[in-house]
């Protein structure tokens, strides 16, 4: 059952992240390192770093939660640094197995091992992540990549949103 709960938290921190300006790396093996460690870390501000509008997004997601629900993000926060703490969370290691590049977007695949001790057994895993990187004006970032007139609506998205926080 915890196992779950952390699976089903990563899930929600990965999808949230994905469609949504965090740390720039100069490569696709360099953000692929930071997005996997953060994973690993369970950093969510390490995640959202990844993405190219992820500060923005993560900054709305804080609004929001704190206003929508009972729930805020330092409650959030808080879970998951207690479960750090605690025998709750899984170990996870990773590793870059492969990498498929043309010009400024690819692909890079991910291992993750995940060991869990769930007091009475050690379980073991080995998932595969295989996420989209690309280069926008000389940084790397996670997710597809957007044209131009895509970024200016997002650009306007993320302006709306703030007029209503």
């Amino acid at each position: 059952m915890r196992y779950f709960r952390f699976k089903y938290i990563i899930l929600i921190l990965t999808t949230l992240f994905v469609s949504c300006t965090g740390s720039p790396q100069d490569s696709p093996q360099s953000i692929a390192d930071t997005y996997a460690q953060s994973l690993c870390d369970m950093d969510i501000e390490g995640v959202a770093s990844c993405f190219e509008y992820g500060e923005e997004a993560f900054s709305l997601f804080q609004g929001f939660a704190e206003e929508e629900s009972n729930y805020s993000f330092e409650d959030l926060q808080r879970f998951v640094d207690a479960a750090k703490g605690s025998q709750l969370l899984p170990e996870i290691s990773y590793e870059i197995v492969e990498e498929d590049i043309k010009e400024d977007k690819g692909t890079v695949r991910i291992r993750f091992d995940i060991s869990f001790d769930d007091g009475e057994d050690i379980r073991k895993e080995t998932r595969y992540e295989t996420v989209s990187v690309y280069c926008h004006e000389g940084q790397w970032w996670i997710g597809e990549g957007f044209s131009k007139k895509e970024r200016e609506i997002g650009r306007r998205v993320m302006n709306f949103f703030e007029k209503l926080k």
